[in-house]
């Protein structure tokens, strides 16, 4: 009897002591880690501002997911609007510092940034991400050179392509604050990393390491004024709402939703 009491002890105490050592394993990393790792890849979609990622509605034409994944065949789907958000404050420390202060939108960002140890000498490294007032626009898909078009003919034009909210990231100087769309994104994204490796700029490790993301979530929504590409006049109110979610299981086209639509519609 004796025995059994000390037996149903130590069942206790490990039971409490198991949630310390598992926690004791989960180091947190400051957040400026994350973010001073971003924008390492160049600067080639909107110069001077840094390169990260975007998001751009992509339809199959058979309907599905199935011209995505495993690997996305551009003939078989048609783009729709492309939306870029400062989710990592990149234009915003990029407008500041050479255009000072007044040139701020105001973007404030915060985190968490954990790493756990996993088999192979490797880590699981959790990046949570809240952006306040992230600078955002959107761009329809334009007519496609040859060559260049899905399946609808169309392509987009990063540095021509009609506007439909807001206005480019580098566009210079910068417009007033009153004619910028801003958002507020929340960031999600889970993946594997060398134990002794920095973290990675995104953008690469969606484009070239896309097998070691165990998942990810993107939810942002920005409003702002609407332009006249968009069938409206220009100025009026508008709204985007941008969602993605996935994992390495699928296709690194990274289709998702943009929703713009006029405030209160």
């Amino acid at each position: 009897m004796k025995n059994r009491i000390w037996f149903l002890h130590w069942i206790v105490v490990l039971a409490c002591l198991a949630p310390a050592l598992s926690n004791a394993q989960v180091t947190e990393v400051p957040i400026q880690e994350f973010i001073s790792a971003q924008g390492q890849s160049g600067s080639s979609f909107f110069p001077p501002i840094p390169d990260h990622l975007g998001w751009a509605q992509a339809l199959c034409t058979s309907g599905g997911l199935s011209c995505l994944s495993p690997h996305f065949d551009a003939t078989r789907f048609c783009l729709g609007d492309f939306a870029l958000v400062d989710y990592a404050a990149l234009a915003e420390k990029y407008l500041v510092g050479n255009y000072g202060p007044a040139a701020s939108s105001g973007t404030v960002v915060d985190g968490k940034v954990l790493k756990r140890p996993i088999a192979g000498g490797k880590v699981e490294i959790t990046v949570s991400l809240q952006t306040k007032n992230a600078l955002t626009f959107v761009i329809a898909p334009s007519p496609a050179p040859p060559g260049q078009q899905d399946a609808c003919g169309n392509w987009l034009d990063f540095a021509g392509g009609p506007l439909l909210l807001g206005h480019r990231n580098n566009e210079l100087p910068p417009p007033p604050l009153s004619e910028r769309a801003l958002g507020d994104v929340f960031f999600h994204v889970s993946f594997v990393n060398g134990a002794l490796d920095p973290i990675p700029d995104l953008l690469i490790l969606f484009y070239t390491r896309y097998a070691d993301i165990r998942e990810y979530s993107f939810h942002a929504t920005a409003t702002g004024p609407l332009r006249a590409a968009y069938g409206v006049p220009e100025g009026t109110p508008g709204r985007v709402t941008i969602v993605q979610a996935g994992a390495a299981s699928r296709s690194n086209i990274m289709p998702a939703i943009v929703n713009l639509r006029e405030t209160g519609k």
